[in-house]
């Protein structure tokens, strides 16, 4: 049902009863039902019996008051047709004090703002008497009338973890992260000096966590996950920041972390550190969804085809390609398995931690898939083998690569492989596509590659 507004306002001058006449059919156009005595009282009729009957009506949703000097002073005095309003309206709001149903509007040129009535006063009007924010604030009435707030409250949270987890300080970490923001983008060292002592104090908060356990289960991984959430998310912040002031730099912290962390004296070494790992290839997918987010295509290419080099002891260090950051987690579904009959040798449980489990504002479980498909193609055109463990949650393939069959879209993607003409993407695809066929052919033939979803002819057929 259309909502109905009452118009409550004093017979001045012509011209001013013109105005608020084209005013209520203003809102009629708009869709707001109105009660006005000019289009709804006839002759014959009761006036008293009209105001009472239209403030009491249960349709009317809103009683607009029109104010202007002649409507305050009418109504103080309580003369007139306004004099009656405002003792039958006095009643209504005295009665109901936190009732918003009465609304008073400046409407007079003047710009009198003590043109109020003493029986509204404290009500928060609207003013539409100033010309140069009239259409703003008639927006802002009809939203009111409609119920289609401009502002919406965000749902209530929790209290962050942070507030009641004693067994670690992650304050140092914020503060880096608030220096970042208030930096200037120009102090390009002072930037590079604060990212280190960022990665610093991250890997000794990260390292609290690499302690064994005799007695663990599938709980005991999934509490350390949960508690790790917090330095993930700053961390991610971090990069956001990075990336918005200098990608060089953002990828430099990214490479940093990821090569630092596994660095850590006994990291490949301590057993039951699964949720470490978990922890690590989680931030390599958000991480991956900003990179392309922001259009830093080269910079995951970049990271995604580099040598790393692991610590394995004070005087060696173990070449490594990216892809051993992506672990099978093999202890978590296993104990998954046992816990619930589930016996399926390419489903991997951390894959449905990801689902579950709390995220980074602002990112999305399909954010994360993409990621994780982008970085099995850019592994495939090294020969490596990035296995994408979120494959399950694949919807909307042809959403999810985007609007490939134009060529300046494909560009991305060309950037992405290092490749330099459509033709070349093409023989791309048709050959690596080929080659992950074979891979995942234990799938079922689950389709989630580019050839099944598009011809090769279709790839780049337009600008």
């Amino acid at each position: 049902m259309k909502p109905k507004v009452f118009i409550s306002y004093a017979w001045t001058s012509s011209e001013y009863q013109q105005s608020v006449v084209d005013f209520v059919n203003r809102l009629r156009n708009d869709g707001v039902d109105t009660l006005f005595d000019k289009f709804n009282l006839k002759p014959g009729q009761n006036k008293h019996a009209f105001m009472q009957e239209s403030v009491n009506n249960p349709e009317v949703t809103f009683v607009l008051i029109f104010c202007n000097p002649e409507y305050k002073r009418k109504a103080d005095n309580y003369e007139g047709g306004v004099g009656e309003e405002a003792q039958i309206l006095s009643p209504e709001l005295y009665s109901n004090i936190s009732s918003d149903r009465f609304i008073p509007i400046l409407y007079d040129s003047s710009g009198d703002k003590e043109c109020i009535p003493t029986f509204l006063k404290g009500r928060i009007y609207i003013d539409l008497s100033d010309g140069q924010k009239f259409e703003a604030n008639y927006e802002g009435l009809l939203r009111h009338i409609f119920n289609k707030p401009a502002f919406h409250e965000a749902r209530l949270g929790q209290m962050p973890d942070y507030l009641s987890d004693e067994s670690s300080d992650y304050s140092r970490l914020r503060q880096y992260l608030s220096n970042l923001r208030k930096m200037p983008s120009t102090e390009i060292g002072r930037i590079k000096n604060l990212s280190l002592a960022f990665i610093e104090e991250y890997i000794s908060v990260i390292s609290e966590f690499l302690i064994d356990s005799e007695q663990f289960n599938l709980q005991w991984y999934l509490s350390k996950i949960d508690k790790m959430l917090i330095p993930r998310d700053i961390s991610v912040s971090f990069l956001q920041e990075l990336m918005n002031v200098n990608p060089a730099i953002a990828l430099e912290f990214f490479e940093k972390i990821i090569e630092d962390v596994s660095a850590l004296p006994g990291a490949n070494r301590v057993e039951h550190r699964e949720h470490f790992d978990f922890h690590v290839w989680e931030f390599i997918l958000i991480s991956t969804h900003l990179f392309w987010k922001n259009g830093y295509y080269a910079e995951i290419r970049h990271y995604s085809t580099k040598t790393y080099f692991w610590a394995v002891d004070s005087e060696y260090a173990r070449p490594e390609a990216f892809y051993e950051f992506r672990p099978t987690f093999r202890e978590m579904t296993g104990l998954f398995n046992a816990e619930n009959a589930h016996n399926n040798p390419y489903y991997s449980y951390a894959a449905e931690i990801v689902d579950k489990h709390q995220k980074p504002r602002g990112i999305e479980l399909k954010d994360m898939v993409f990621a994780d498909i982008l970085l099995m193609y850019t592994s495939a055109s090294t020969k490596q083998e990035w296995y994408p463990l979120l494959w399950p949650y694949v919807k909307n393939i042809g959403i999810m690569y985007g609007n490939i069959q134009s060529r300046e879209f494909c560009n991305r993607y060309q950037i992405l492989f290092g490749l330099s003409t459509i033709e070349e993407f093409k023989t791309f695809i048709d050959q690596v596509d080929g080659k992950l066929q074979s891979w995942f052919f234990h799938f079922g033939r689950r389709s989630f590659l580019i050839s099944d979803v598009f011809s090769l002819d279709f790839i780049g057929r337009y600008p």
